[in-house]
Parts: C-alpha cells; sequence; structure tokens
C-alpha cells in the first residue's frame, strides 16, 4: 500500500477565527492556501500519478484541501475520517486503512502534529515524531503487509514549495 500524508493548505488563523465566535472545525483554507494547494496538487500528481482513495479530517480546511486534491484526483473515491480529525489515534488510522485493498495508493488529509506522530508510528511504531508537516506539505509511505506500527518506510517527503515548483514546471 502507499500511503501519502498531505497536511491541510493554509488556512484562516486559529485565534483571530475563534475571536469571532467561531467553531475551529469551520476554519476554511485562505485563498492563498487554496491557490498554493491547486499548484501543490499538480506536483503531487507528477509525483504519484493516480490515487484510488482520498480520505480526509471531516475538518473544513482538511476537507477544502481534499477537494483541490479531488479535482486533480477525479477517479479517486473520496471519504471523510473522522480518524484525521484533530486527536485520533494512529492505530484507527491503521484500521481504516486495513479495510481497503493492499495495493491502494491512498492519501490521507489531516492536521499536525498528528499528521506526524502518525508517520512515526507507521515508519518506526514509536508515536516520538521525527519530522514536522507544513501546511500544504506531503509525504509517501509505502507498506509490504498490512498497515500498523512500524509496518511502512518512508520514500520521500516534499515541502510545499517543492511540490508547487513540480507543479509549476510540469504542468
Amino acid at each position: 500500500m502507499k500511503i501519502i500524508l498531505v497536511r491541510h493548505a493554509i488556512a484562516e488563523d486559529r485565534l483571530s477565527f475563534q475571536s469571532r465566535n467561531k467553531d475551529d472545525g469551520l476554519r476554511p483554507l485562505t485563498r492563498k492556501g487554496k491557490k498554493r494547494m491547486r499548484k501543490g496538487s499538480l506536483g503531487l500528481r507528477w509525483m504519484i500519478p493516480r490515487i484510488d482513495y482520498l480520505l480526509s479530517s471531516p475538518l473544513v480546511r482538511a476537507a477544502q484541501t481534499a477537494e483541490i486534491l479531488a479535482l486533480t484526483y477525479p477517479e479517486a473515491t473520496r471519504v471523510r475520517a473522522t480518524c484525521l480529525a484533530p486527536g485520533g489515534e494512529p492505530q484507527e488510522v491503521a484500521d481504516e486503512l486495513q479495510r481497503l485493498p493492499q495495493d491502494s495508493t491512498v492519501v490521507l488529509v489531516g492536521h499536525e502534529p498528528d499528521l506526524s506522530v502518525l508517520a512515526a508510528w507507521l515508519c518506526n511504531g514509536s508515536a516520538f515524531s521525527f519530522r514536522d508537516f507544513k501546511k500544504g506539505a506531503a509525504c509517501l509511505l509505502e507498506s509490504i503487509t498490512q498497515p500498523g506500527p512500524a509496518s511502512t518506510m518512508m520514500q520521500w517527503a516534499l515541502t510545499p514549495r517543492q511540490l508547487c515548483d513540480m507543479g509549476e514546471h510540469n504542468a
């Protein structure tokens, strides 16, 4: 299984949004975040030409990021996965992944620090994060067994800038 972890794109400022008595789960992407994610999705498509499943946190900023990716990957089956909401446990994500065919390519759109913890857990079985995901960043993990602790190897990790640059040069 190929598992691509993607952190949601740039969203409205949390404190400013919450000061207007808004639920943080409703915080949307900014215009800049949408623009960068569109470019980044083209770079991701160049690296990964096809995905089978696109799972996202139900929070608005992650769902909007997934919508942008869905325009680039219209063949992907979209799923809102509560296990990708902030505070989700890695085992819950692994359980969700285990329901999918082993030869699938899956994109998971989520939040920090959860994606960092998930990457560490999938790669080495530890909840000790070894990398942070910038907004709009992505990494590819590959597994030859069912997803679980220490079941994957990280193949690459790309910053949002790298994805955008690849998208611009390969569009």
